[in-house]
């Protein structure tokens, strides 16, 4: 028998209402491999943030592809100017990133490369180098890591108020399988009900799952009047 064990962890947060929704791994849900990345999520866009949206059915275990890493950052203002692999990509705290385990008024990430409009960052052994999604205002300074200590700073040489995370480097906006995902509502209802709703798919996927053909065969006989 299929079992999915979901942790939906809840907060309400100065920006907002978190929840950040994990499938629990083997031996919580089983069987491994096949159910841990089951939650789907839509990437970012120009227009739309990364957004979880629901957990998959059977036949989207097997076509969805699993999300990559969060390691690329997009931003119109890298178009005009040369990023250099070395340099520091600063964004500032957030209050998500704080409740996930992270200190400071702002996070530091290493630039790899740049393909154009999107920068990689350096995932230094982590999973994911960026804690979560986000957009917002970004710093880029030359060197690594990023100016500290008593102010003044050097001036950055790229800035901008609407960056944000990505999962690619050519700007796609696809649904993915993922095992865990955090997110963000500005409406407690609407934290809610996708809190529901994604447990009403939970329970669906696990149903469709214990189905095999040893279910399947015999013979029933049932009356409807």
């Amino acid at each position: 028998m299929a079992q999915l064990t979901i942790e939906y962890d809840k907060d309400i947060l100065g920006s907002g209402y978190y929840m950040k929704t994990e499938v629990l791994p083997f031996p919580a849900t089983e069987p491994a491999g096949t159910l841990e990345e089951s939650i789907i999520i839509q990437e970012a866009s120009t227009s739309q943030d990364e957004r979880i949206l629901r957990i998959a059915n059977p036949t989207e275990l097997v076509d969805l592809a699993v999300a990559t890493p969060l390691v690329f950052y997009n931003a119109t203002e890298f178009s005009g100017v040369t990023v250099n692999p070395g340099d520091t990509l600063r964004l500032p705290m957030r209050d998500e990133w704080v409740k996930l385990g992270h200190v400071g008024t702002f996070l530091d990430f290493m630039v790899l490369a740049q393909f154009g409009a999107i920068i990689e960052i350096d995932v230094a052994g982590a999973v994911y180098p960026f804690p979560s999604f986000c957009r917002g205002s970004f710093q880029v300074y030359s060197g690594y890591p990023g100016p500290s200590g008593p102010l003044p700073w050097p001036i950055p040489y790229s800035t901008g108020t609407n960056g944000y995370t990505v999962r690619n480097s050519i700007g796609n906006s696809d649904a993915v399988r993922i095992s865990e995902h955090v997110d963000m509502f500005a409406d407690i209802t609407v934290g809610a009900n996708k809190q529901a709703a994604l447990s009403s798919e939970a329970q669906a996927l696990v149903d469709a799952t214990n189905i095999d053909e040893t279910e399947f065969s015999g013979i029933d006989i049932e009356v409807y009047e």
